[in-house]
């Protein structure tokens, strides 16, 4: 399950990296001519550019988006896969196991009963223990969902305020490149550095790497503390089939 925490945390930050929008090295374009028209001509094939790279960067990071979710699902599903089946390995060992202590020679009737008693008793241990361990793997999960959605939907209106931020600064150059054409570009640049500067910066503070770790942390205690319980049981229920099978060996 730690092996999935850190599968989760680098596709997290994988996905961040990819929705950082770089200023475009088009913007270090500054225009010598004097003609106004060429001015608003080069703004505007900036901004089909810019906007082109803009839509095809929003539609990866949507796919990065539902492929990490798809793969979490992926990976609790094989998770689930491997619990039960070493589940069902336990429980057939425990059977032979009681089955071989039960074919003993020469038990008294009281020594079978304590043979069932502790096997009932094994059973409803580990039951506890899964259902334990099961709850703090479902919460864990839930808790992951809803902080993973929630992080893509931060994501995804921090992206779009960029764009918008952006489109806006385009907008207002198409119309300075007339009237203000010598200072155009470099109030184009200034405006999509500070609309790159606040994506960025909404990026960090939605990092949620910390969190899941928390998370994380939280569902191993909690399974830790289950199976620390079962133990003890176990350890306790050992001891009174031993003393009840005398030099038998449980």
């Amino acid at each position: 399950m730690k092996q999935l925490l850190s599968k989760i945390v680098a596709t997290i930050a994988l996905g961040s990296a990819l929705i950082i929008y770089t200023v475009s090295p088009v913007f270090a374009v500054t225009s010598t001519s004097s003609s106004t028209s060429a001015m608003c001509v080069h703004v505007a094939t900036l901004q089909s550019t810019k906007e082109a790279a803009m839509d095809v960067r929003i539609t990866t990071m949507q796919s990065n988006f539902a492929a990490r979710l798809a793969k979490i699902a992926s990976d609790e599903a094989a998770i689930d896969a491997k619990v039960a089946a070493d589940r069902a390995n336990a429980a057939q060992q425990f059977e032979s196991k009681i089955q071989t202590l039960e074919s003993k020679t020469g038990l008294t009737d009281s020594q079978k009963q304590a043979i069932v008693s502790f096997s009932t008793s094994m059973q409803q241990a580990e039951k506890t223990r899964e259902a334990a361990v099961d709850s703090a793997r479902a919460t864990y999960r839930s808790a992951l969902s809803s902080t993973v959605t929630t992080h893509q939907q931060t994501l995804t209106s921090a992206v779009s305020t960029y764009k918008a931020a952006v489109e806006s600064a385009f907008t207002t150059a198409s119309t300075s490149c007339i009237s203000e054409p010598s200072t155009t570009m470099s109030a184009l640049q200034a405006a999509v550095k500070t609309a790159h500067d606040t994506l960025n910066s909404a990026i960090t503070t939605a990092a949620i790497k910390t969190e899941i770790q928390q998370l994380a942390a939280t569902r191993d205690a909690a399974v830790t503390a289950a199976n620390n319980s079962f133990i003890s049981s176990a350890k306790a229920f050992t001891a009174t089939l031993t003393a009840a099978l005398g030099s038998t060996n449980p």
